[in-house]
């Protein structure tokens, strides 16, 4: 069962909620406010035009939270969303996930998703008895690549040209963090 954590920075509130439909419209003038600074980096960007095309997201990912495919959770600061982070392409057969994580320019530089992410680590490891954990990063974000570095995550490779989006191809770096408490699942 999750229970949603919430933590205290800078006098501000952050909880990690489940996306539910109401998150929509708050999700999509984020998103919208923010495009200019979140298009370099993530290749959905573009696909969310609409405040429609963020509520059938939700549904996407609520069907596939149903089936344990992804791990999603809105962080709000405050009371109002600010960004999300997920476990994505979770493999339980083979004990691994992805981590995916985008913040509001606003928001940031406050360790928000730092500690953020560390809730996400837990749940993985302790939940989901996953063993390892990976972090696929834009190698010219070098923001987004702080906060796992920062959580002992490792950096083990760099793929070139690994993504295309935006009109270009982007080298990607890899980081892992991996579960050794818990050897037996």
């Amino acid at each position: 069962m999750f229970l949603a954590p919430q933590f205290e920075l800078d006098d501000s509130v952050i909880q990690l909620v489940l996306p539910e439909p109401d998150h929509a419209s708050d999700l999509f003038e984020l998103i919208d406010n923010n495009r200019k600074h979140l298009q370099p980096w993530l290749t959905w960007v573009s696909q969310i035009q609409t405040i429609d095309d963020e509520q059938d997201f939700i549904k996407i990912v609520q069907q596939q939270m149903y089936k344990q495919e992804i791990f999603l959770l809105i962080i709000c600061i405050d009371g109002l969303p600010g960004g999300v982070i997920d476990l994505h392409e979770i493999e339980p057969n083979n004990h691994r996930a992805k981590v995916g994580y985008w913040l509001a320019p606003q928001f940031q530089k406050h360790g928000i998703m730092t500690h953020t992410l560390e809730k996400i680590i837990a749940y993985g490891f302790n939940q989901l008895h996953l063993h390892r954990l990976e972090i696929w990063i834009d190698s010219l974000n070098f923001r987004a690549q702080h906060v796992p570095q920062r959580l002992g995550f490792q950096r083990e490779a760099k793929l070139r040209d690994c993504s295309f989006y935006n009109q270009k191809y982007h080298d990607l770096e890899i980081y892992s963090h991996l579960n050794y408490t818990d050897m037996s699942q």
